[in-house]
């Protein structure tokens, strides 16, 4: 808010805002790469290690693909039973919280 009423009353921007327009001249992969490094630097410390789908080297239906490998040896095994899952939270619950102090 400073900076736009300081443009009002000089007409002049601050030199210090070009620096938010550096990626426009980026192409839209080129943009999406320049992102993804930037997050990868991150992503470990915000996302939780029990996250499945965000966490390197663990792929997204790993949890589901348990689930139904316990499924699966129960019925061979002739086992009765109820399989139940809650899922109660959901993937931005599990934001460390290290990160947010």
């Amino acid at each position: 808010m400073n900076s736009i009423a300081e443009f009002q009353h000089s007409s002049e921007f601050e030199k210090s805002l070009n620096a938010s327009f550096m990626l426009s001249s980026l192409n839209g992969s080129e943009l999406r790469a320049q992102w993804i490094i930037r997050l990868k630097k991150v992503l470990a410390e915000v996302v939780s290690t029990l996250q499945n789908a965000f966490v390197e080297g663990k792929r997204i239906l790993y949890a589901a693909l348990v689930a139904n490998k316990v499924m699966d040896s129960k019925i061979k095994q002739g086992v009765p039973g109820v399989l139940c899952k809650l899922d109660l939270e959901k993937a931005y619950d599990h934001v460390n919280r290290k990160f947010q102090d």
